[in-house]
């Protein structure tokens, strides 16, 4: 009700105001004050609503709650409905939009009747959520794939440093492991695919060769001489010296494979 100004007066005067505003509320009807009595439920649970919204929403509410009102029988104010601003902008950094957006879904759902209102803010997080989590994986897998070019880079610059490290051979030219001295592997392989043939008689020197002193041995013409063939000759049991493509051995010998 409204107040009414008085200058001053008696105290019949302030008694008189007193009854007369006393009156006027016993004035309503049964309906008007029944009437009264909802209007004061539904301003207790819009003012609650909206606190509930205040008490969840810190770090996104951008303002306080703001009322509608509507006058009652009995000439008051009640609250019918209310509303409290939220921050629903993205955020640049992902996991930063992933806790905005919980926390607009928290304030948004926090009053125990959430209006169709508060179910698209609510939304709304979850939009947030949503594009925070799918930026963090993609901004992962990028940090992935960049970690393992560096892995990649660092180990191409220790294989090229240990490549540096290694002195390189006079001219350029590589060398070859040494090896014991010993008997060649690969001499007489060849006219019988590799395998060794016996040869059963000893080499016949004949023509100008055995008349040669030393005698001259062609190790040629004798591996190809019908029936033997010479595979396997042992530099044990043959000491020869080969000068410009002939064998010189001793002036009495035997060769046997």
């Amino acid at each position: 009700a409204l107040a009414e100004a008085v200058d001053g007066g008696s105290g019949t005067d302030n008694t008189r105001s007193t009854a007369s505003a006393n009156a006027a509320r016993r004035q309503l009807t049964t309906e008007q004050q029944r009437a009264v009595q909802q209007l004061q439920q539904v301003d207790r649970a819009v003012r609650a609503h909206e606190q509930a919204h205040l008490s969840a929403g810190r770090g996104v509410v951008t303002s306080g709650a703001r009322f509608e009102y509507t006058y009652g029988p009995d000439g008051k104010q009640y609250a019918v409905g209310g509303e409290v601003g939220i921050d629903t902008s993205p955020s640049r950094k992902p996991q930063a939009n992933i806790d905005k957006g919980r926390q607009i879904q928290a304030a948004a759902l926090a009053p125990r009747d959430p209006s169709p209102q508060d179910y698209r803010v609510a939304a709304v997080g979850g939009q947030l959520v949503a594009q925070g989590q799918g930026d963090l994986v993609r901004e992962q897998q990028a940090q992935r794939t960049l970690d393992a070019q560096k892995a990649e880079a660092q180990r191409d610059a220790m294989r090229n440093q240990r490549e540096e490290s290694v002195p390189a051979s006079p001219l350029g030219i590589e060398t070859a492991p040494a090896t014991a001295p010993g008997p060649n592997p690969t001499a007489g392989r060849g006219a019988n695919n590799g395998n060794p043939i016996r040869l059963d008689a000893p080499i016949s020197i004949t023509g100008a060769n055995a008349t040669a002193n030393p005698p001259v041995v062609n190790l040629a013409t004798a591996a190809m001489a019908p029936g033997n063939g010479i595979n396997d000759i042992t530099r044990q049991r043959l000491a020869t010296t080969y000068t410009a493509g002939a064998a010189q051995a001793a002036s009495s010998f035997s060769v046997f494979a």
